[in-house]
């Protein structure tokens, strides 16, 4: 029995020893990313870890056009996204390492959206319909930060191009369906009703805005607009807002001016183009008989 434990004792420090190696040779690597290869950066994303998430995150902010293209190029966000839905699936599912787990893909998250602050990673991403529907999945997390970054990036999305907007849109139909929602913007409209956080609200409403005001057709505006507000998708928008009307915070109230500015903007064209007031701005089938 002696011998027994002692062997189980020495093989106990030598396992120590080896995890100290190895955690001393990973924080090496990480101290030295400011020279590492697109290679090794993918690799460390087969050990998700909040540290290994923030070293990559500085290194893609950092990186050179060459450096990120060598990234893109050898899959490097095809694994950030597997890992992400990874992430959010396990953050989901178990609430004993939810809290670890949340933080990690808080920092994933970070990422993919230091690789989206480059127009070659832009591009990337919005080519691929497939990486915009594992970033609507986030959406399902309990962690703040990530659903407003995850919103943000959609907003930039809907700015950036007409090609990215219709990704961002695409992402939220995925989402209705893959949860089993009613309306594609259920998500949305629920999460700005029942959030807590001013800066989160800010970033949905962000959304909203960029969602309607990247729509060049009057008509397909004041539709998507109208499907927000819940005219026939009884999703109550207008209420929401009503709300946060109350609520001092300055980022905020310029989003809810943005939204009425050009809402009003909107029906005062339609009467300037139709010459009639008793259009109903509120119903698409009235704008869309007035303008065409």
């Amino acid at each position: 029995i002696y011998f027994q434990l002692k062997t189980q004792k020495r093989w106990s420090l030598i396992a120590q020893k080896a995890q100290k190696k190895e955690k001393d040779a990973m924080e090496e690597t990480l101290s030295n990313l400011e020279n590492a290869e697109p290679e090794l950066c993918i690799k460390l994303l087969h050990f998700p870890s909040v540290q290994n998430f923030s070293g990559l995150k500085r290194k893609i902010q950092q990186c050179s056009e060459e450096w990120m293209m060598g990234f893109l190029e050898q899959d490097g966000l095809a694994v950030l996204f597997t890992t992400l839905e990874r992430l959010s699936d396990d953050t989901a599912r178990s609430s004993k390492t939810a809290l670890i787990t949340s933080m990690e893909l808080l920092q994933c998250v970070g990422c993919v959206k230091a690789v989206m602050n480059s127009r070659t990673g832009l591009d990337f991403v919005i080519s691929r319909e497939d990486y915009t529907r594992v970033l609507s999945t986030t959406l399902d997390s309990t962690n703040v930060m990530v659903k407003k970054q995850v919103f943000e990036l959609l907003a930039a999305m809907c700015i950036y191009s007409a090609e990215g907007k219709t990704r961002a849109i695409d992402a939220m139909e995925h989402y209705k369906h893959a949860k089993s929602q009613r309306y594609r913007f259920s998500v949305v409209i629920n999460e700005l009703r029942s959030a807590e956080n001013l800066p989160y609200q800010t970033g949905i409403l962000s959304f909203i805005n960029a969602a309607v005001l990247s729509t060049e057709s009057i008509h397909k505006r004041v539709k998507l607009r109208n499907e927000f507000i819940g005219i026939l998708t009884r999703l109550q928008l207008l209420d929401v807002l009503s709300e946060l009307r109350h609520l001092e915070a300055d980022d905020l109230l310029i989003q809810l001016e943005v939204f009425d500015e050009k809402k009003l903007e909107d029906e005062e064209e339609i009467q300037a183009i139709t010459g009639a007031d008793g259009i109903d701005i509120n119903n698409h089938q009235d704008v869309f008989a007035a303008v065409f």
